[in-house]
């Protein structure tokens, strides 16, 4: 009777060891199933090549228009105590800069918008039957030493009966946005706390502490544009730059000002004129104008040029780069006009330049 009883007892615990020894095998073969990586497919990768490709341009481009422009993407007209000038002001007699939420909402609307048409526009896209949802894409914006863009834009991809979706994609622009914006915001708190004579060796010091170029130059009578350059970053060749303009109650001399150490936007060209009611034409597609702004486009006939704008003024006519419009009241003003230049060899330049209106 002990015999069997030793018997029964080894068989059950002989089961039970096979069973153990099963379970930690189901386990962990289950976890190894979940952990390795399923091999994109050749749809997979065209869809996220195509939509980094989009991507990448793009958010240097925002970036870069929206920094030169004191963090707006396009003009805000809704100040009435400045006279509704299409200018940044971050300082009329009082703090006026833009809230950095706007700022981010505007960037981040217009990376969604150009990438969702871009992606569009792109041959793949109808190639290997791609659907974008828009209703569910959203940008996200990083900002510390980099600026880094999450992007969320679902893609659905049907291929040999079965459906995949991809919609995450990142990309870095080696800039520090936040930092300029918040030097910007510096500047500002120094002319609101010293106005009218501004602490010109406070601007220095400024400017030593975060190891950028502070320029002052002269925008119209008792205000200037201030343009802060970044030394350790660049985009498109040019060193990073954040500009605004600030009015106040004195004329400010920038003669005192820190010795500089880089020149101004290499691209900007002379200040032209336009009065209200009579037609302003400008032809871009010249080679003295194309002389003034880079001579790379003037070194292979072949080079076809588009023309873009970032002004409500008019639009430039994008292939033969014509500017034609007829000033209005409310244009008055003095208005910094920014242009880009693209060729077909993907080479892009950006021009600046003043137009006044009376």
């Amino acid at each position: 009777m002990k015999k069997g009883q030793v018997t029964i007892f080894m068989l059950l615990g002989l089961l039970i060891l096979l069973f153990v020894v099963f379970f930690v095998f189901y386990v962990q073969e289950s976890r190894t199933k979940i952990h390795v990586p399923t091999a994109q497919t050749e749809a997979q990768i065209v869809v996220t090549d195509l939509v980094l490709s989009c991507l990448d341009p793009i958010a240097e481009e925002a970036l870069f228009v929206s920094a030169f422009q004191g963090g707006y993407l396009e003009f805000d007209d809704t100040k009435e105590n400045v006279s509704n000038r299409q200018q940044y002001y971050y300082y009329y007699y009082q703090d006026i800069s833009p809230n950095r939420t706007i700022i981010y909402q505007l960037l981040e609307a217009y990376i969604v918008n150009k990438t969702e048409h871009c992606v569009e526009q792109s041959p793949a896209f109808s190639m290997y039957n791609l659907y974008l949802d828009k209703t569910q894409a959203s940008a996200s914006i990083i900002s510390q030493e980099e600026t880094t863009v999450h992007l969320r834009l679902p893609i659905t991809i049907n291929s040999d009966g079965q459906t995949t979706i991809i919609d995450t994609f990142t990309t870095t622009v080696p800039v520090a946005f936040e930092k300029m914006y918040g030097i910007a915001e510096e500047v500002v708190s120094m002319i609101a706390a010293s106005d009218p004579l501004l602490c010109m060796s406070c601007i220095h010091d400024l400017a030593e502490a975060h190891n950028i170029i502070i320029s002052i130059n002269d925008y119209e009578q008792n205000s200037d544009f201030y343009v802060l350059y970044d030394r350790s970053a660049e985009l498109y060749n040019m060193p990073f730059a954040f500009s605004f303009a600030v009015q106040t109650q004195q004329y400010i001399d920038p003669s005192n000002l820190l010795e500089q150490e880089s020149s101004p936007l290499s691209l900007e060209l002379p200040s032209y004129e336009a009065r209200v009611g009579e037609e302003f034409f400008l032809n871009l597609y010249t080679d003295d104008f194309l002389q003034r702004v880079t001579s790379t486009f003037l070194t292979d006939s072949s080079y076809t040029l588009t023309f873009s704008d970032f002004t409500p003024l008019f639009d430039v006519q994008p292939i033969i780069g014509t500017i034609q419009f007829t000033p209005k009241e409310r244009d008055i003003g003095t208005h910094t006009i920014l242009l880009k230049i693209d060729d077909t060899k993907e080479n892009v330049e950006y021009v600046s330049f003043q137009l006044v209106i009376s």
